[in-house]
């Protein structure tokens, strides 16, 4: 899993804060992500001014996916995270005091298929040359980066490598994620990048909605209340009853936990559901709303209408195998619409 979601540990000195990949990073494809499609996308970090949160943006996490179907067609992807990284409202163990602001910007970079096994080979022989990883380890901040630091040669080596296969060339995407309101509101859009020029996402389910917005008075890991969801998802596999107040389900309502342990199986499922079937605030609050179902009713876990929905397969072990990705609804991924 490690392999296949790479998460980063936070900077640990001012040195390594300039060792994170920034957006104007460049390789013989261009920049990350180009200023003038960041300019294209609306404050994401509670009405800061845009071109502080641009300097401040790193990569925190990617993902690499050997067939992210759109319509019908099987892309071979890199994907990456990014968040502002800035000092923290309300501490941090970082000796710089530094924290990853609740506000990220995904950017999708589409290879070809000899290319993308090209780069997995060479990561391949990068990752071999380091200190060995258990495969079977849980997802985490990678253990090779947060034992050698930022500035070892695992990450600098695949600094190397992004920068040699991604970059403005083959960006096909870009989605952002705006935290609002005091933190309390979160709205989701994105664009493709056709001929150059962005063309906004329609989100699925919402009719034809360009944005997603999703308010909380109070989101934790027991409970969600006065949820609203802006527009709210059409048609099954959602989580509205539960994201608008879990209080209102009780362990008495069987037929109710049932559906929704279904639901977030189904959602946490990429051979079900894919960025071109689910809503952003569904599938970016599945896992918060998953955790907090499953611990309040664990004999969901055994349900046959929920495991029948969860495939145990981890991604990393489809693309060594050459199938389409899968994994089971417990694996952890960066929430990419």
């Amino acid at each position: 899993m490690n392999d296949a979601t790479i998460v980063y540990p936070l900077p640990q000195s001012a040195a390594e804060m300039h060792q994170l990949l920034e957006p104007q990073d460049a390789g013989p494809g261009g920049a990350l992500l180009p200023l003038k499609y960041w300019q294209q996308i609306p404050s994401i970090n509670q009405g800061e001014d845009t071109a502080r949160t641009y300097r401040n943006l790193r990569l925190v996490a990617l993902r690499l996916d050997p067939c992210f179907k759109f319509r019908g067609d099987c892309l071979p992807q890199i994907r990456f995270v990014w968040q502002p990284i800035d000092k923290a409202t309300y501490g941090s163990a970082s000796p710089l005091g530094l924290e990853a602001k609740d506000a990220a910007v995904h950017t999708f970079y589409t290879l070809e298929p000899d290319e993308f096994r090209r780069f997995v080979s060479e990561y391949r022989q990068l990752k071999n040359s380091m200190a060995n990883v258990r495969t079977d380890a849980p997802l985490q901040v990678h253990p090779v980066m947060l034992k050698q630091g930022l500035g070892g040669p695992f990450s600098q080596g695949l600094r190397e490598l992004l920068l040699k296969y991604c970059g403005e060339r083959n960006l096909w995407r870009v989605t952002s994620m705006s935290t609002l309101v005091g933190g309390d509101k979160w709205e989701f859009r994105g664009f493709n990048i056709v001929a150059g020029k962005p063309v906004e996402i329609v989100i699925p389910r919402t009719g034809n909605a360009r944005s997603q917005s999703f308010f909380v008075s109070l989101a934790s890991d027991r409970e969600y209340r006065n949820g609203r969801i802006s527009p709210a998802p059409l048609g099954e596999d959602n989580l509205n009853l539960m994201l608008r107040d879990s209080r209102s389900i009780t362990t008495r309502d069987v037929d109710k936990l049932k559906g929704l342990g279904a639901a977030v199986a189904r959602i946490e499922n990429p051979a079900i559901h894919s960025p071109e079937t689910m809503d952003c605030v569904s599938c970016h609050s599945t896992q918060v709303a998953g955790a907090l179902l499953f611990g309040s009713a664990p004999w969901l876990s055994r349900d046959p209408q929920i495991t029948e929905s969860s495939i145990p397969l981890t991604l990393a072990a489809a693309a060594e195998r050459g199938d389409h990705p899968q994994h089971s609804a417990s694996v952890s991924r960066p929430r990419l619409f």
